[in-house]
């Protein structure tokens, strides 16, 4: 009998009045009563029990036994109540045993396994021994069921909780510190089980309890924008609401957006590391830090559970709002699992599934798990492959496959290997296999390396071409795949992620450890690269957020090996960071040349025309040559002053009209060969001012006959053009007007 979801009204539950007829109506010689549920040693202790003691004495034996003292709370387990688990856990074992099942032992031994989880069963009882299960001559056949009960590199969440094993003590004292506290890191080593704990735990007990229990977050890059997605979008729909939400929540805090009425709500920070690993802004990580400790210091509905590895906790306490919230009486520090609590973990899920392990298998695994350090993630993957070769004619797991498959270590490894070497197809493929693992990858310096997912966009927007981009999905398809297991995709707030299936990878997989062993202060200066990016791509002054000038340096001495890690949008990112040093390299910033082919022409002035130095009137024959389209502007004078110089040093701005599209004027012969020498250094071409032939020749344009001016053989023909002495009626010219409207329109050079 278990109480829950009883009302007042009787609906969905008994009083003890009903109850106690229906006793005193049945014809039973054994009436047995187990009871599940807040304070039911009531039954036994409170008064109600002596008006129904003598309905009980009529019958020759019963036996009463409650999950609790009448003053306790019964706590719920991952599928049941911690008390039903308990009694289920026994009889399973006995029935499978062949062994008979009597009251008083059942009563001893789920009293023993629920020694330290704060309720004590209590039990009356009258008459002779009850036997609940006779003993069998032969074990049960159990019911099988060949669905695989572990979960490989992944943690348990609500959807395998039913599969969790071995953390029944934890999960107590968890429940417990989240009845007192509203906000509470869950803090262990890397593979200790943190996620599987939050997940499959804490999650799927309080969703029973009724508590809103919302999908868990994790920081990635941009953590205020997760966080607030995430409260917004479970609780409005429409736009207008959605609006009004985000605006409250900047306003008042999280606990403000909450509906009213709402049940008590649980957001879970999973991989709280993230925000110090891959979340570049430092802003951004306080506000996020400034709305968690906000939101669990204010009186609301809104409590906080976070996972986070051990090795951040300094980190963490750099933040002084942070690190009031993680204090002594707070933090839940996860312990390894016992080596009772580790059998149960290996043991049970099969069993649920109707196959058992056979002779030293048990013993085998969790000596191997001994020997490691914080090795969940590897023992879980292994017991996968285990499963994938089980005996099935005779459900059982066998020591034999076990060892074949290269045991703890070895599972993972020989499987991944296996992928890679015979599932992928070509040297191409394995090629960005390589890239693919290590993208997903923060080189740690000082620190471990720690996984950092990306979004599938990013990861596909690597690809050179539509082949490469086919290529990459199809790997991902591979890797993330039943048969693959070794990366995971999820979906959050509308973006379609991938990471790596568990850290433990980045060690149990050899091929995995030589490549993060390569170029690791290349891949660190990526790393840089992309949080600088992803800062200036969400900035509105991106200007600001650009590389220092030391680490555009540093990529320059690397330029081609690190274009091999970084996508083409990152690419252009660094080419725009060196252009902000050198801007002589944007080839923008260079004056643009055209062709003038070679040719014939009359050069000088005929008799009667032009003045006596442009005489004789002659033939020049000129070759094939460039020049500058317009004359050279201001800001591309101060692009090539700003380079090494060659002999003379050049002033940035020597112009009296200044302007960036202007031309450039107040130079001397030598400056100006002196920028034609320095733009022959950049380019590695040949410039040079150009001769009084090439000159004449280019300005004539292939006119046949001869004119006087390139515009016609008048000066007055100049008004159409401009004011110049002859025209302006001694009026003052407005040189910067006329400059602004050249500004306007190029062509008018």
């Amino acid at each position: 009998m278990a109480a829950t979801d009883a009302g007042k009204d009787g609906q969905n539950a008994l009083s003890f009045d009903v109850f106690t007829k229906l006793v005193a109506r049945s014809e039973l010689n054994n009436l047995v009563v187990l009871l599940d549920c807040c304070h039911a040693g009531n039954l036994i202790e409170s008064s109600q029990y002596q008006a129904m003691q003598k309905i009980f004495n009529d019958k020759k034996n019963y036996y009463l036994m409650a999950a609790c003292r009448g003053f306790e709370r019964s706590r719920e387990g991952a599928e049941h109540g911690i008390f039903t688990a308990a009694v289920l856990d026994v009889l399973r074992a006995r029935v499978m045993a062949g062994e008979a099942v009597d009251l008083d032992s059942l009563f001893s031994e789920v009293s023993q396994k629920l020694k330290q989880s704060g309720q004590e069963v209590v039990r009356s009882a009258m008459g002779g021994a009850i036997t609940l299960i006779e003993k069998t001559r032969g074990n049960l056949a159990p019911v099988v069921n060949e669905a695989c009960p572990y979960v490989g590199l992944e943690a348990f969440d609500q959807k395998t909780a039913q599969y969790f094993y071995g953390r029944e003590e934890q999960l107590d004292l968890l429940l417990r510190k989240i009845e007192k506290s509203r906000f509470v890191p869950v803090i262990g080593a890397s593979g200790s089980g943190k996620s599987s704990l939050v997940k499959a735990g804490l999650m799927t007990n309080l969703a029973k309890q009724g508590w809103c229990v919302m999908p868990p977050i994790k920081p990635w890059a941009n953590p205020l924008t997760m966080l607030k997605q995430s409260l917004v979008q479970q609780f409005y729909k429409l736009p207008s609401e959605i609006q009004k939400a985000y605006a409250r929540l900047e306003s008042e805090g999280l606990n403000a957006i909450l509906p009213e009425g709402s049940p008590r709500v649980l957001l879970v920070v999973d991989q709280f590391e993230e925000l110090f690993t891959i979340c570049a802004s430092e802003q951004e990580r306080q506000d996020f830090i400034r709305l968690l400790v906000e939101g669990a210091e204010q009186e609301g509905h809104l409590t906080i559970a976070t996972t986070m590895r051990a090795d951040f906790v300094e980190q963490a306490l750099q933040y002084s709002d942070l690190a009031k919230l993680i204090q002594r009486d707070r933090v839940f520090w996860l312990v390894p699992l016992e080596l009772s609590e580790m059998k149960e973990a290996i043991a049970k899920p099969a069993q649920m599934q109707g196959y058992d392990l056979a002779e030293g298998l048990l013993e085998a695994i969790c000596e191997d798990v001994e020997a490691e350090t914080n090795s969940l993630p590897l023992l879980e993957f292994a017991l996968t492959e285990l499963w994938e070769r089980r005996d099935r004619q005779n459900h059982r797991l066998t020591l034999v496959a076990y060892l074949e498959m290269g045991k703890l270590r070895g599972a993972l490894d020989r499987h991944a290997k296996r992928l890679y070497e015979e599932v992928l197809r070509s040297d191409e493929e394995r090629k960005w296999a390589k890239r693919l693992f290590l993208k997903l990858v923060r080189t740690g310096q000082d620190v471990r390396d720690t996984r950092q997912r990306q979004s599938k966009q990013f990861l596909l927007g690597m690809a050179r071409s539509e082949a490469d981009r086919e290529a990459i999905a199809n790997l991902l398809e591979i890797f993330a795949g039943a048969d693959g297991r070794l990366l995971v995709a999820s979906d959050e707030n509308n973006v379609a992620f991938v990471d790596l299936a568990h850290e433990a990878l980045m060690d149990g997989w050899q091929m995995f450890v030589e490549w993060r062993s390569e170029d690791r202060d290349l891949r660190r200066l990526c790393d840089r690269v992309k949080d600088a990016f992803d800062e200036c791509d969400r900035a509105l002054d991106q200007d600001k957020f650009l590389l220092p000038e030391g680490v555009v340096a540093q990529i320059e001495e690397v330029e081609v090996a690190i274009n091999d890690y970084l996508s083409p949008e990152q690419q252009n990112f660094v080419q725009r960071n060196r252009y902000k040093y050198k801007p002589w390299l944007d080839l923008a910033n260079l004056p643009e040349m055209v062709d003038i082919p070679s040719g014939t022409f009359w050069m000088g002035s005929p008799d009667g025309k032009g003045n006596d130095y442009e005489k004789p009137y002659h033939q020049v024959t000129v070759n094939a040559f460039q020049m500058g389209k317009y004359p050279v502007t201001q800001a591309q004078w101060r692009t090539v002053a700003m380079s090494p110089k060659v002999e003379i040093d050049l002033s940035l701005n020597p112009s009296y009209h200044r302007g960036g599209n202007k031309p450039v004027e107040q130079v001397t012969w030598y400056e100006a060969q002196e920028f034609c020498a320095r733009l022959s250094q950049l380019t590695g071409e040949s410039y040079r001012l150009p001769s009084e032939a090439e000159w004449e020749y280019t300005c004539r344009a292939g006119a046949e006959e001869y004119n006087e001016y390139c515009f016609g053989d008048y000066v007055s023909q100049l008004e159409d053009y401009g004011w110049y002495g002859n025209n302006s009626g001694d009026r003052m010219i407005d040189t910067d007007r006329i400059w602004e409207e050249v500004d306007k329109d190029n062509n008018r050079y």
